[in-house]
């Protein structure tokens, strides 16, 4: 969404923003500028997050386990299935220690409450990454990521924000009203 107003207050670097090159941030004028770096940590945060998860950790882990078997005693493994399910889970908590997964500390990010601003923990890390389970969903969820909030962060109460900047008012804001849609907020 863009906004046509002559200038305003970028809400992520807090310089005026001219012009229509404006965007909005959970319900913030910013620069364009400032937007797209902040959507291009987020995606690279997850993707360094499934790269570590999935293909390192996963693959060292499966050869480490299977490195004596046969083709059709790895593939009857319940060892491997185990292994396969503790990774998802591992995924599924990746923010919840102060909010903060290897991607997010390593682009400046954090996972907060949107209702108390305090990082989240392993309940809210688990319910705003379950619906990356669904097929072709990571999809739909890096485009969602280019007007704020994304599916998962509005029943887990979330919002990602830089932490240098948790301060600006793109991330300490009021909630954008499409971010809340649990019962208890209406």
């Amino acid at each position: 969404m863009e906004n046509t107003s002559s200038a305003a207050v970028c809400g992520i670097c807090g310089l005026e923003a001219h012009g229509r090159e404006n965007k909005t941030l959970f319900g913030h004028v910013v620069h364009k500028k400032c937007k797209d770096k902040f959507v291009l940590n987020r995606e690279l945060a997850w993707v360094i997050d499934l790269v570590v998860t999935f293909m390192i950790t996963g693959n060292v882990l499966r050869y480490v386990m299977t490195k004596d078997m046969t083709t059709a005693e790895e593939g009857s493994s319940i060892a491997v299935l185990v292994l396969e399910l503790s990774l998802i889970v591992v995924f599924m908590l990746k923010d919840s220690i102060r909010g903060i997964s290897l991607g997010k500390l390593i682009t400046g990010l954090q996972v907060i409450d949107v209702r108390n601003g305090e990082p989240i923990g392993p309940l809210q890390s688990i319910q705003r990454n379950l619906i990356t389970l669904i097929p072709i969903a990571p999809i739909v969820l890096a485009f969602q990521m280019r007007g704020g909030p994304r599916f998962g962060e509005g029943w887990a109460h979330t919002r990602v924000i830089q932490r240098a900047r948790r301060d600006k008012p793109a991330f300490v804001g009021a909630t954008a009203v499409a971010e809340d849609w649990s019962s208890a907020a209406r």
